[in-house]
């Protein structure tokens, strides 16, 4: 949605007179606000050619299929007599993506928050892994790509794969895999950024976080007694 496309098509005068032509756009009028022809009408000499330009706008989602009459004849005697028609099909489709659906994978314990991969503790320098089903729920394939808000947490986390495209109503199995070297605490973080983009332009219509919780932690431990051992005199 929101975005233009322009065709063109060329009226050809293969006679020996000049031709008038009209176009007749009546089908079109109930998508005002979706089509656009010019010019409409014209005088095209011996051998001329007219070009015309038929533009359609996205504005909200829906199909078109108008007919343009093509109303000609010649100029001596105008459009009210001797006239014939062609026919011009017109199609196109606004639309726009919808949402994707993230599908979580596995059991979730009492303590995990919907909508969160979350990778409870692990010591520091282990790799865990979890994952998830990104899926098209649209009608037209969309591509997708993976980044991270901030660079400092690439180092924490990486996604497999990175970027893909998704065909309609399929999905892809996303891997995230946590591995800190170094202790970190992390609650609902949304510094996984997953972008979808239209495939043949390249243009972004949407981001959303990946919301992720982990932490890592160096094992510690105890020595006692407290007030250390005392061994006592030795010979």
């Amino acid at each position: 949605l929101g975005r233009s496309e322009t065709r063109e098509f060329v009226l050809k005068n293969t006679s020996l007179c000049a031709v008038a032509w009209k176009l007749d756009l009546s089908q079109l009028e109930e998508f005002d606000r979706e089509l656009r022809v010019t010019p409409t009408e014209g005088v095209m000499k011996i051998h001329g050619s007219q070009r015309i330009v038929v533009s359609f706008t996205a504005v909200e989602a829906i199909e078109v299929a108008p007919t343009i009459l093509i109303n000609y004849s010649d100029d001596e005697g105008g459009l009210d007599e001797r006239v014939k028609t062609l026919e011009l099909p017109v199609k196109a489709e606004a639309y726009f993506i919808k949402a994707v659906a993230i599908d979580e994978e596995g059991d979730q314990d009492e303590k995990s928050k919907p909508g969160v991969l979350d990778f409870g503790q692990q010591r520091v320098g282990v790799t865990a892994q979890l994952g998830f089903s990104l899926r098209n729920r649209g009608k037209y394939d969309i591509s997708y790509s993976f980044g991270f808000k901030r660079e400092a947490y690439s180092n924490v986390f990486s996604v497999f794969p990175e970027e893909g495209t998704l065909a309609a109503d399929a999905s892809e199995r996303i891997v995230v895999t946590f591995c800190a070297a170094s202790e970190v605490r992390l609650q609902a973080n949304k510094d996984i950024i997953c972008t979808i983009s239209e495939p043949h332009t390249g243009e972004a219509v949407e981001s959303f976080p990946v919301t992720v919780a982990a932490s890592s932690l160096y094992p510690r431990f105890r020595v006692g007694p407290q007030r250390g051992i005392a061994f006592g005199c030795c010979r």
